[in-house]
């Protein structure tokens, strides 16, 4: 589709906005798994919205084949180099960031994430689903972000409950035990792979961690390696868990607490990531 531009108070995206960025010579998402979710879009200054292009404004546009069209709102807009401007926007969820989460508690994952959306203590027009069934304490002791709480915090929903998967859909936000599914499509060699890029990353990999908890007056320190169950350490990291504990934890405690996220993270898997190029022969 060609990406539509909406003023900064649009809601509904279900009109052509300002208009259609029929003019625009690149416009591309990147989405990583729990993480990043922006939009580049580059106008020929001489374009005909070229003027219209700016911060707060959203871009409607479709990335994927199999999901609907998302808005990204604009944060920044360059300078023209070339006669080309270039915008920079981060999808709708990332209002998440404005809303605050009162502290609560819940028993299990879906407790956690439903109580993102009961406990805001702005307007929040979020939805959220999970199909994650784990059960476990988590806390929210001080007032954070919406978006911190699902992940990016000590503490987090994804951290508390372990693997999982978010998927951003406009207002609806899904946590996924694993996030995909088999549609029957195959890419191969010679057929439809036109390029295939690989690239493996250890710089944060860990499966082991030497645990403390501390403050101004005292520290506790486990006098071992806490590992994941199963392995043997191969890299291992202090892990800070001062936030975990209302007050000095015993040895046996912090140890526990270490030893529950080391089996519920997987920071101990290589990071992979794999670019591949290919001809959508459905689509020919």
């Amino acid at each position: 589709m060609i990406p539509i531009l909406f003023e900064a108070t649009e809601s509904s995206f279900t009109s052509n906005g300002i208009g259609r960025l029929t003019d625009a010579t690149k416009c591309e998402v990147t989405e990583e798994r729990n993480g990043q979710y922006e939009l580049v879009l580059e106008y020929p200054v001489k374009g005909r919205l070229s003027d219209e292009i700016q911060p707060g404004r959203y871009i409607y546009a479709i990335h994927d084949d199999s999901k609907s069209p998302q808005a990204f709102q604009i944060y920044r807009v360059s300078v023209p180099v070339e006669g080309v401007i270039t915008a920079n926007a981060w999808h709708i969820s990332y209002a998440l960031n404005t809303i605050i989460c009162e502290p609560f508690t819940a028993g299990s994952c879906t407790q956690a994430i439903a109580g993102v959306k009961t406990h805001s203590m702005n307007t929040n027009p979020f939805t959220f689903w999970t199909d994650k069934s784990v059960t476990a304490d988590f806390e929210l002791k001080v007032p954070a972000s919406a978006r911190a709480v699902l992940g990016g915090m000590l503490g987090s929903i994804l951290d508390i409950y372990g693997k999982g998967e978010y998927e951003f859909d406009m207002y609806l936000v899904k946590l996924h035990l694993n996030r995909g599914a088999n549609r029957g499509v195959s890419i191969r060699y010679s057929k439809n792979l036109t390029k295939l890029d690989q690239t493996l990353d250890a710089s944060n990999v860990y499966n082991s961690c030497v645990p403390y908890w501390t403050n101004d007056e005292t520290s506790v320190i486990s006098d071992t390696i806490i590992t994941r169950t199963g392995e043997t350490p191969k890299q291992t990291i202090a892990l800070d868990l001062s936030g975990e504990f209302d007050e000095a934890p015993t040895l046996v405690g912090l140890k526990a607490r270490a030893q529950a996220k080391m089996d519920q993270s997987d920071n101990y898997v290589l990071k992979e990531n794999l670019k591949i190029d290919f001809v959508a022969l459905w689509q020919t």
